[in-house]
């Protein structure tokens, strides 16, 4: 931890009206294109991201990391919607077998001191509940735990969410989709109605006859980071209604760099000592997250960048993939302003900021508004592939060209736009007739077009 900064959140909230616009988001969007955030990260979080060598490892912990700690931050809270939420956020990464997905779990072994700490304590009860008189023992004590094994069914998740229930994290980190899919088996339509009622911390209730049992969570707060192939996922999501998928973060992981050198490399950071290493400062920040409540709020500019996003995405969606899909924006919308929160919470611990009220820094945002975009695409694109209605599908490079096409233009100026997609002239053509077809465009005379 740093400087002393608790004034920071007020001298930024007067200075709220100056804060970043839409126009200057969208440039800074740009330059993160070809250049990933991890310079931009706050400290603790940038000096992991760091250790990987592959961009596309180096997202995939960064998407992971930022969820698993959404779990530990159960006294952070914000307004989003006129409604007081909770960072905790779901991550999923596709990627075929033997890609290369082990990034992700080294978030996992920086939070496990957390996991352990817990864990120790329920067992160190346990022990002493065991060594007490069965006739002066009453019930046993609650056993608690942070990380949920992903062969847990909705009836144990409901358990370990009342037993933590309210400041306990909770966080389920599975790297085989398919442990999940076994477990829940038929019982996946219920264990769905909890992970999507959670995600919007809405209250979880079950009653059974079994054992008595019974849970009522008021609000209850989990954070998933998961992983799995094509297939796996179409066994956990089975069809675009479900609502499942809206709520969560995707990453397409494709290995696009290729065969990676396995030989030591006497320059090259041991991964799992450094993460060994690190983590006891993720205890200590855990320990500082926790110990008061925090409010995570946005500036008057950057809620109008929510805005002005969520509206432009919405309509492009809905006239891309149809009104159904729209849930997709309007949730990712949300998990936007999840990220700030993770961010944030990470800035106040190492400034110090005794605040408990804090707002989002301008580069914390737009790396959050990075993260979103790329997501989104990737939840599009797991989105068409479901089984249900289909709807009109543009791929990805149509969908940035389409999206790039100002409100009006002509046919010169959309082959000399394509170019930056590596788009053919011939292409261009027949795409414009195929945006004509579908109504995205209406052609205003020879080589004209504009926008519906």
């Amino acid at each position: 931890m740093k400087t002393n900064n608790s004034t920071a959140s007020e001298n930024f909230e007067a200075g709220s009206a100056n804060s970043i616009n839409v126009e200057q988001a969208s440039l800074r969007i740009e330059k993160f294109s070809n250049h990933p955030p991890a310079c931009h990260l706050p400290p603790l979080l940038q000096k992991c991201a760091d250790v990987f060598i592959g961009k596309d490892e180096r997202e995939l912990f960064i998407y992971s990391m930022i969820t698993a700690i959404s779990g530990l931050l159960t006294k952070v809270t914000g307004v989003y919607a006129q409604k007081i939420i909770y960072p905790n956020m779901f991550f999923m990464v596709l990627a075929p077998a033997a890609s290369g997905k082990g990034a992700m779990g080294y978030a996992r072994q920086a939070l496990q001191p957390i996991h352990k700490y817990y864990l120790n304590r329920s067992n160190e009860a346990l022990k002493i509940y065991q060594r007490t008189p069965k006739k002066t023992r009453g019930n046993p004590p609650p056993f608690r735990v942070v990380f949920l094994p992903g062969n847990s069914s909705s009836s144990k998740m409901l358990q370990h969410l009342s037993i933590n229930d309210p400041d306990i994290p909770l966080i389920l980190f599975e790297t085989e989709m398919d442990t999940i899919n076994v477990a829940t088996g038929s019982d996946f339509g219920q264990y769905s109605d909890v992970l999507r009622k959670a995600f919007q911390n809405e209250p979880v209730s079950q009653s059974r006859r079994t054992d008595n049992e019974f849970f009522d969570i008021e609000k209850p707060k989990i954070a998933i980071v998961i992983s799995g192939t094509p297939g796996q996922l179409f066994k956990f999501i089975n069809n675009k209604s479900d609502g499942l998928l809206s709520r969560f973060l995707v990453m397409n992981f494709k290995n696009s760099e290729g065969w990676k050198n396995v030989a030591p490399c006497s320059t090259c950071p041991n991964l799992s000592d450094f993460f060994d290493k690190i983590a006891p400062e993720y205890l200590e920040f855990y320990n500082y997250i926790s110990n008061e409540p925090l409010e995570v709020k946005l500036t008057r500019g950057q809620w109008a960048c929510v805005d002005s996003f969520g509206k432009e995405q919405y309509d492009l969606i809905s006239k891309i993939h149809g009104e159904e899909a729209t849930s997709i924006i309007k949730r990712h919308n949300l998990i936007l302003f999840k990220i700030c929160m993770v961010l944030t919470s990470l800035r106040k611990f190492e400034e110090d900021d005794k605040a408990a009220v804090k707002f989002c820094g301008d580069e914390d945002f737009i790396t959050a508004l990075y993260l979103i975009k790329k997501s989104l695409l990737s939840g599009l694109d797991i989105y068409e592939a479901l089984p249900g209605e289909k709807t009109p599908n543009l791929n990805n490079d149509k969908q940035g060209f389409y999206k790039s096409l100002p409100a009006s233009f002509t046919r010169a100026e959309a082959i000399a736009l394509a170019k930056t997609f590596a788009i053919s002239e011939r292409s261009v053509d027949r795409y414009l007739k195929e945006f004509v077809v579908r109504k995205l465009l209406s052609q205003t005379g020879k080589g004209k077009y504009i926008k519906n």
